[in-house]
């Protein structure tokens, strides 16, 4: 597999899933090279090798120019929802009987 230098061409977040909303991780100065180690499944997003970082592939100059089809495909899988938490019926408490009152006792 190839592994291509590719030169930011603005300065750019690195994302920790190859989305726009995803976490940023890092980033990369405009003019500096790093070497890409994958794409994401649609082509759109690459990976930086250094920190795993995805940035898309439209900020980068890539040398030899970047033939996404000789990259390592990565197929990040959507988040799932968790399934809803159990839902325990309220425990019915009983009525406390009231306290009973003692009468107060004088002293001679």
């Amino acid at each position: 597999l190839l592994t291509p230098a590719c030169t930011a061409q603005r300065d750019l977040e690195l994302r920790q899933t190859p989305a726009s909303a995803a976490s940023v991780i890092g980033s990369v100065r405009q003019g500096n090279t790093v070497e890409v180690d994958r794409q994401a499944a649609g082509g759109a997003w690459l990976r930086v090798a250094a920190n795993g970082g995805w940035a898309p592939l439209a900020d980068f100059i890539c040398v030899p120019p970047l033939n996404p089809a000789l990259l390592q495909v990565e197929v990040i899988p959507a988040a799932t929802a968790l399934p809803p938490a159990a839902t325990v019926p309220p425990t019915r408490v009983p009525a406390s009987p009231a306290p009973a009152t003692v009468p107060a006792t004088s002293r001679p």
